[in-house]
Formats: structure tokens, sequence, C-alpha cells
């Protein structure tokens, strides 16, 4: 069915890191981050507490504790550690 969803690249990985409880830029939003540019890491969802939001969009802040879920290539997963310095990228 040419309607139904599909894989679309097996290269397209994802991953995940949480926020340092004691990051400095906790409060501040993707977008004033400039996660993307900084990291070319795409962040598909945002976990805090027991509330996941999808597809959070460049207003969404990072608060320490989060958990960030983000598709990227090597890369982009590599950038995402030095971005938070302290934070382990499963």
């Amino acid at each position: 069915d040419p309607m139904q969803p599909i894989q679309a690249a097996e290269q397209l990985q994802n991953y995940a890191c949480r926020v340092p409880q004691d990051w400095s830029d906790a409060g501040r939003s993707l977008g004033s981050l400039h996660f993307w540019q900084a990291t070319g890491a795409t962040v598909v969802a945002i976990g805090r507490a027991d509330a996941l939001t999808v597809s959070p969009g460049p207003y969404a802040e990072l608060c320490g504790g989060d958990l960030i879920m983000f598709v990227g290539d090597a890369e982009a997963r590599e950038a995402v550690a030095r971005f938070f310095s302290k934070t382990e990228v499963s």
C-alpha cells in the first residue's frame, strides 16, 4: 500500500542523552541554543518527568535531567556529546 509509512533509511540512527542537572544553559530553547546548527542533530522528542514531548519545536526549552531523543549520523552523535560536555550518549 503506497499510503503506509515505511522505514525511510536504515542509516538514520536514533540516539538519546540526558541533559546534565547542573547544565549552565538549562532553561534555554532549542532555537536560542542553535542546537541543530551546532550539532547537526534533529531533536525528535524530549522526555521530562512522566511527560514526553514529540517533535518539539525551536521554542522547546531544555532543562537539567531532560532526556533528549534525536536522529542524526555518527558526527551528529559526537557533536551532541560535546554540546552537553558531561552527557553520555547512548
